[in-house]
């Protein structure tokens, strides 16, 4: 532990100076008067907040440190935050920190050093009762429900009691998505997952062949295990909504294709008879057999749209019984369309 303890002394001042040569060669490629003033002032941040480190004024420390991130963020500076929280003693901001390092840093060299203090601050937390999250979405600034409870946006860490929990993600212009995982009391846990668009319902594109989706949910233990987790994807009521409306859509398009259809059959018969009335009442021969060709035109016109119409409405109709079907038997799944996530839980049936 003392050689540990060392190794962290002599980590926070190497990565403070590469942390500074980093921004300085982001401020030479830049070029920019206005980047620049933003990278004097990160390195402003930067400075105050090792001198307040040396001193021991640690909350200082990590205002200065997390002031110096919003302008130039870097992993060193999640690494410094963190080790100030960890001098402070808040456990839960420590490991936090020390987790988006390895996030943001990849594969640093002093990785292995890293998640083994990960460890070590995830059973300290543990004992406390909880255990700490981190819900990651692609894009980024989705809003986050952990069992039903609003818990900011993506990235956001949350410390939870060990478990079964259910997350849902939000995002405008993006479907819905839920999936459970378990919490387990020692080990931290990232979650991560790429949204899905939200599929046009336009009369074009319900009548377009579907275009395959892919949703990648992730949930590792740690930043250094990369393991597979017991966190299962669920059949998002999203995907299904999607589904049932995409089959409700072209079954209303059939319909109302089927109802004009038959409409213009009825309005062809109409014209026919008129045709028919004026052929009657022809006494040239030429516009007699004009008038009747014109008639018979219009008859067969009449029947293609009638044929057509009566298929539009049948397939319309089945494609409209089906989707209400599929939504009577969603309950019995326990995902309604527009249940709350909490009664889908109560409800559910499947297992995960």
């Amino acid at each position: 532990m003392h050689a540990l303890f060392t190794s962290f002394v002599s980590s926070i001042v190497l990565v403070l100076v590469c942390w500074s040569t980093a921004v300085g060669a982001q401020q030479t490629r830049t070029g920019k008067s206005a980047d620049a003033t933003v990278t004097r002032e990160a390195r402003q941040h930067h400075r105050d907040g090792v001198s307040a480190f040396a001193a021991g004024r640690y909350p200082e420390a990590i205002k200065a440190f997390l002031d110096a991130d919003r302008l130039r963020p870097s992993p060193a500076l999640s690494f410094n935050i963190a080790k100030a929280y960890e001098r402070e003693g808040n456990t839960a901001e420590a490991l936090q920190h020390y987790r988006e390092y390895l996030h943001r840093a990849g594969q640093p060299q002093d990785r292995a050093a890293v998640a083994a203090r990960i460890d070590e601050l995830a059973l300290l937390l543990g004992k406390t009762g909880v255990q700490q999250v981190s819900f990651r979405t692609e894009p980024a600034a989705a809003g986050v429900l952990v069992d039903a409870e609003p818990v900011g946006r993506s990235p956001v860490f949350v410390e939870l009691r060990p478990g079964t929990h259910r997350v849902t993600f939000r995002q405008d212009g993006y479907e819905d998505a839920e999936l459970e995982f378990d919490l387990s009391a020692d080990q931290p846990l990232d979650v991560s997952i790429t949204l899905v668009p939200t599929i046009e319902r336009s009369v074009a594109s319900a009548a377009a062949p579907a275009q395959p989706t892919s949703r990648i949910v992730r949930a590792t233990r740690h930043p250094s295990r990369m393991a597979s987790s017991t966190a299962q994807p669920m059949r998002a009521k999203s995907e299904r909504r999607s589904r049932n409306n995409t089959t409700r859509t072209l079954g209303f398009v059939a319909l109302g294709a089927g109802v004009a259809a038959l409409g213009g059959a009825v309005t062809v018969e109409i014209m026919r008879r008129q045709a028919e009335s004026e052929a009657k009442q022809e006494r040239e021969q030429v516009r007699f057999a004009r008038a009747l060709d014109e008639m018979d035109s219009r008859q067969t016109l009449a029947r293609v749209l009638a044929g057509a119409g009566g298929v539009f409405a049948a397939v319309g109709g089945v494609l409209v019984v089906t989707a209400l079907g599929r939504d009577e038997k969603k309950p019995k799944e326990g995902l309604a369309l527009n249940c709350a996530p909490m009664k889908c839980a109560a409800t559910y049936s499947g297992a995960f």
